[in-house]
């Protein structure tokens, strides 16, 4: 999921508890059995940043599969634009808003990195 305003995105940290704590990450998070994508998203966004997404404001950008150790992850990315409320980090954790271009300079999971430079891209040909 990534947000957008201002032509900025929002970040935000790795809460302490979890693994790859010191690194920054799109909010999301897991789809639990039987539940759909944007479901899962409103149901983690309101988790973790006690937000609530207009569903039918949510728009698909990218999917890919990333491999960890024997494991293979499906991570889907949204753009988001429209929400209620005021961004609160429930778990503790740091959230800030950048630029595309400084994505690249901040510590992101490294899973993040294919999705980074699809935004690059979708950028630049939108110049």
């Amino acid at each position: 999921m990534y947000f957008k305003k201002k032509k900025k995105i929002l970040i935000s940290s790795r809460p302490k508890q979890k693994e790859f704590s010191n690194f920054y990450e799109f909010p999301g998070g897991k789809v639990e059995k039987n539940e759909l994508f944007l479901i899962a998203l409103q149901r983690e966004l309101l988790e973790e940043l006690h937000i609530k997404i207009q569903l039918n404001k949510v728009i698909f950008f990218k999917s890919y599969c990333v491999k960890r150790d024997t494991q293979k992850i499906m991570l889907n990315f949204f753009i988001c634009d429209k929400w209620s409320g005021k961004i609160n980090p429930m778990e503790n954790q740091f959230f800030k808003w950048t630029t595309i271009e400084n994505l690249s300079q901040e510590n992101m999971l490294f899973s993040n990195k294919k999705i980074i430079y699809y935004l690059n891209l979708s950028r630049s040909l939108m110049k």
